[in-house]
Order: C-alpha cells, then structure tokens, then sequence
C-alpha cells in the first residue's frame, strides 16, 4: 500500500517537476519531465507537447518546437497561445510565407479548427435541426424541401471526416534536421531531386524502416527517416 502511495504522489508532481525546471531555465530538464509524463496522461497530451514546444524554442530548435506545436495543435486546433508559437517558430525558420486571403483559405482554416469528433457532432446536431424544422415546416412544401435538403448535404462532413481518417492515408510530416536530401528513390546515391531544409512540411504516402516517399510542395521522392518527424 505504502508503495503504491509513493507511486501515486511520483505522478502527481512529475509534470510540477517539469514546470519548475523550466522556470528556472533547466529547459533540457525540463523536456526530460515531459516527456515522461506524456505516456501518463493522454488526456493532457496538447498542453505538455506544448510544453516541449516551448522549450525547444527557449534552446533555439525552431524545427522541434514547431513539430511538437503542430502535434499540440491537432488536439487542441483553437488554441491561440499554440498557434501564434507555431507562428513564431516559423518565422525564426524563415517561413514565412502565408495561403493568400480568400473564401477557400477562409474555409480551409474553420475545418482545421475542429477535431474530428467535434465536426462529426456539429453535423449530427445539424442534421438533427434541419430535419426538426422541417417537420415542423411540413405544410410549407417549399420550405421543407429545402431543409431537407440542406440535411442531406450536411452528410459531407462526416463523409469527409471518414475520409481524412480512414483513405486518405497521407501522414503529415515536418523536416527536423537542418536540410535533408530529397531522392529520386530510396537509395543514397539515387539523383538528388533536391533539399528539405528546417520546417518544411510534406505529405508522406508510403513508408519503410528507412526511407519514406514523401510529396511536397518542392517536389516529390524519397527521404531518410533520420531527421524528420510525423505530425501525429
């Protein structure tokens, strides 16, 4: 029993422990705590992968803290302290460049700032509204039929979010090391079809213990697993 106790207190002030080094500026301490208790409190995954974010960004490592902010951004896509960090960790890597304003980016950014449970309960409240209204509305023949429709188009959201979770099988991942070079295939001496520097992101869509083919925005082929990250 006594043992127990003692474990029990261990895990209450691990994450305290962490706090407290990074206040005293032991950032690399500080990373050692949370990381031990992230595998304890996956309920809380967002705010120490935060955490981490911060401190690879107090040490100057602007690719790990923005990797570990966009991985607290996927549970928690509204946060505004993590975005603005990803914001000024990207900056210090040089990118810089922004999606144009615009409806489509406008819409792009309002689906990225829900989780896919929460999308999947917006579409089902919705869905359950439109149908109500358009019982309610059942003499107005007009009325109803656009509700109804409007019911059935909202069945793209949960279409889609299947989709992104389970076809489209492309994971995010983000570049950790300073440059990596990106190959024609998975081979050292393959042509260099060109480099990946600190932060850039690519889609990867096949993988190995080794190599990962990989698309993104400067091309696509195949890069060493050394030195990168997923986003996940």
């Amino acid at each position: 029993m006594i043992a127990w106790c003692i474990l029990w207190l261990t895990t209450l002030v691990s994450p305290g422990d962490g706090d407290r080094e990074y206040a005293a500026g032991r950032f690399r301490a500080a990373l050692q705590h949370y990381h031990a208790s992230l595998a304890d409190e996956p309920d809380g995954m967002a705010a120490t992968l935060f955490k981490i974010g911060n401190c690879h960004f107090r040490l100057g490592e602007f690719a790990q803290a923005a990797w570990n902010y966009r991985r607290a951004l996927l549970r928690a896509p509204r946060d505004r302290s993590m975005a603005f960090n990803l914001d000024r960790a990207e900056l210090e890597l040089g990118l810089v460049d922004r999606e144009p304003d615009g409806i489509a980016t406008t819409t792009r950014a309002l689906w990225r700032s829900f989780t896919p449970n929460e999308l999947l309960s917006l579409a089902g409240i919705a869905q359950f509204s439109f149908f109500a209204a358009a019982i309610a509305f059942r003499r107005h023949r007009k009325t109803k039929v656009a509700l109804c429709a409007f019911a059935v188009a909202v069945t793209a959201i949960p279409l889609r979010v299947a989709y992104d979770t389970w076809w489209d099988r492309a994971v995010p991942g983000i570049v950790l090391a300073p440059r990596v070079p990106l190959r024609a295939d998975p081979d050292p001496l393959s042509p260099l079809v060109t480099e990946l520097y600190a932060g850039s992101q690519f889609d990867i869509v096949e993988s190995s213990p080794r190599w990962l083919r990989v698309e993104s925005p400067s091309g696509a082929g195949w890069i060493a697993t050394d030195g990168v990250g997923r986003i996940e």
